[in-house]
């Protein structure tokens, strides 16, 4: 395709996706989206990981590394498409159908970076902010929902802090993580 739109003077933005309903899931061995309650999550067309694993990560890089290695000097290589891995969004909350996303490992791991490289908070801070009195850092997990309020928005500053870093993660970090690693080897190329 590529050499065939190089002959016709055009150029292709390529894309990335795995789109193969569960089938990822039995050949892929990476963190799985994990519901408030321990269960994995089934209900997304596409299949989806943790975007805060970090081998899921690495995967990306090395695939978009790939891309660029194999076709650099083709004409017809006009650039990346950077999506969310699935097509859509990569958090599969639906708090409706008591779905809330973000607790396998990676993701707790993640929630603790987040809130210590992102927010800049020390482990006294935390405690501070969310009136806790956590020893050490393995001790933060994210919080559990409060589906008690039925409609009330859950206002807690630790399900807030949750919900940013979630919302971090589908619309910043992946992103500039991923753009940010192609720069460094294709610094000319659409993305």
């Amino acid at each position: 395709i590529m050499d065939a739109a190089a002959d016709r003077g055009a150029a292709m933005t390529v894309r990335l996706a795995h789109v193969v309903n569960y089938g990822p899931y039995r050949r892929l061995p990476f963190s799985r989206q994990v519901n408030y309650d321990g269960t994995i999550i089934f209900n997304h067309f596409y299949g989806n990981y943790m975007p805060a694993d970090p081998e899921y990560l690495a995967a990306w890089k090395r695939a978009n590394r790939a891309l660029y290695d194999r076709y650099k000097t083709h004409p017809g290589f006009q650039g990346y498409y950077v999506m969310e891995a699935g097509g859509e969004s990569m958090i599969l909350d639906k708090p409706w159908l008591g779905v809330v996303s973000g607790y396998s490992a990676t993701m707790q791991d993640g929630f603790r970076r987040y809130l210590q490289e992102q927010l800049g908070l020390e482990l006294d801070g935390l405690n501070r902010r969310w009136n806790a009195e956590f020893a050490n850092w393995s001790e933060v997990m994210p919080p559990a929902p409060d589906f008690r309020s039925g409609a009330q928005p859950d206002l807690r500053l630790e399900w807030l802090d949750f919900c940013r870093f979630k919302t971090h993660l589908n619309n910043r970090f992946w992103f500039q993580t991923l753009i940010g690693d192609i720069r460094t080897y294709d610094k000319e190329r659409v993305v």
